[in-house]
């Protein structure tokens, strides 16, 4: 199933703009930014966004019809797509797995945080997308942070390379007693010379490791913790008496690090 959404949200990452009038799934765009010369505006109309649009449409076009050449005709053939689990597939890959969606699900679309960076010969589009579908009942959502950049060759825009970084969602912060902060207080080594140092000021828990600014610990129980934005865990670790010996810092890709209490 995860290479099923993979592969579909992939592709209408490649079309964001105007997949409402392909189907009736639904699709809008908010916060749109344009950047020539290193100058940003808000207007959505500049030459060559509007061209990047023609061709996104009728690449959505395509992808719906199954028609591989408006494929062959925008990807650069040294174009290359990168998913968010860092696969990297090259234009010979992309249309040798080239398929229509399925007509039976449909999709609601939005588009956020949309920039257009003009270079001349060369364009860079970045936005947020929020994507969700209905799968028997089941309402599936994710998101996504996508760059393409286009490159002018033979004085047609193609498509050279493609990267999308999924975006997980927001940890929901806990309600605990402040006044468990305390036991957590003090210092941790990381690595030698290099410690993590904790400390309660008023109702929040704070860290800062060495030689980095001091941020806020926020509370996913009354054990764990997280830093906004981040999915990473710092988890304290009690003896049976209920003092803190260590903590875990808990990488996103399940790797722990473990980190003994010396103050």
């Amino acid at each position: 199933m995860k290479q099923f959404v993979t592969a579909v949200a992939t592709t209408l990452l490649l079309s964001p703009f105007t997949y409402a009038k392909a189907q009736t799934n639904n699709a809008s765009i908010t916060n749109v930014k344009h950047v020539s010369n290193g100058k940003v505006t808000s207007s959505p109309h500049s030459k060559t966004e509007q061209e990047l649009r023609t061709i996104t449409n009728e690449m959505i076009q395509a992808w719906l019809h199954g028609d591989k050449n408006v494929f062959e005709r925008y990807l650069a053939d040294n174009c290359i797509e990168t998913d968010e689990s860092g696969r990297v597939r090259t234009r010979a890959q992309v249309l040798k797995n080239f398929k229509a969606p399925p007509a039976s699900i449909h999709y609601t679309l939005n588009i956020e945080d949309v920039q257009v960076q003009d270079y001349g010969s060369t364009a860079v589009m970045s936005w947020k997308e929020l994507l969700s579908f209905d799968a028997n009942g089941q309402k599936v959502s994710q998101a996504f942070r996508t760059t393409d950049v286009y490159m002018k060759q033979g004085g047609e825009w193609k498509l050279i390379t493609e990267h999308e970084s999924a975006i997980p969602p927001e940890k929901t912060v806990a309600k605990v007693d402040p006044s468990i902060y305390d036991g957590y207080t003090g210092q941790y080594e990381l690595a030698p010379n290099y410690f993590l140092t904790v400390t309660h000021e008023g109702d929040k828990l704070m860290g800062q490791a060495t030689g980095q600014n001091k941020i806020e610990l926020l509370p996913e129980n009354e054990t764990t913790f997280f830093i906004k934005g981040d999915q990473s865990e710092t988890i304290f670790v009690k003896d049976n008496s209920g003092k803190v010996t260590h903590l875990i810092y808990h990488l996103p890709n399940g790797q722990d690090i473990n980190c003994k209490k010396i103050k």
